[in-house]
């Protein structure tokens, strides 16, 4: 699912209760260490939200 950074506080108030993990990062070119760690990281929570640069800020 994609949402916006102004999404984020519905999301939080539709899923009150759960633990909702935060990744940023840039995943250009993604490996299979990106998806360790995202696999990882969401083992540690209920909802996983990744936050992707965009390719100017990288």
């Amino acid at each position: 699912m994609l949402i916006k950074l102004a999404d984020l506080p519905a999301l939080r108030e539709k899923h009150k209760g759960k633990k909702i993990i935060l990744a940023g990062g840039a995943y250009d070119i993604l490996h299979q260490g990106h998806i360790d760690y995202l696999r990882d990281i969401k083992a540690l929570g209920d909802i996983l939200v990744v936050a992707l640069k965009s390719d100017a800020e990288i």
